[in-house]
């Protein structure tokens, strides 16, 4: 199955019919020198595609460049804040200090197993526990 392709040759045919009239296009989008004379055939809306193109190259070129330029400002701004964040906790970091209440905490509680232990079993010697570890949490008057 053969299928037969006709070229057309749109501006001969308006400057026949009107010979005063150009074709505006043709002068501002000349043909494509590039393309094969398979894909140089003019269909209706063809020449179109050139000057789209054209203004969509410039507009996502804008949109990049803004993109681009937006992307530069927030960086610069992380990094300064994270160098001025950075700044205060190392110097607040110094005066951070165990909680008094919770170390008298794990003391008395600690004494309180040993004479719990002595009560019950005065003739075995347990040796004494291990401290309950406590874990360092800053209170929020320490900031």
């Amino acid at each position: 199955m053969s299928t037969n392709i006709y070229r057309r040759n749109v501006s001969k045919e308006r400057n026949e019919l009107n010979p005063v009239e150009t074709d505006d296009e043709e002068r501002e989008y000349p043909k494509d020198e590039k393309r094969s004379p398979i894909l140089d055939l003019e269909e209706p809306g063809s020449r179109i595609w050139r000057p789209y193109l054209e203004l969509a190259n410039k507009y996502h070129r804008d949109i990049v460049h803004n993109w681009r330029d937006d992307m530069d400002s927030l960086l610069i701004f992380a990094a300064l804040f994270s160098a001025s964040v950075t700044a205060f906790v190392i110097e607040i970091y110094k005066t951070l200090s165990q909680d008094t209440g919770e170390v008298t905490i794990s003391v008395l509680l600690q004494i309180s197993q040993q004479l719990a232990n002595g009560a019950t079993h005065l003739l075995q010697c347990d040796p004494p526990s291990k401290p309950i570890p406590v874990t360092f949490r800053s209170t929020y008057s320490s900031f």
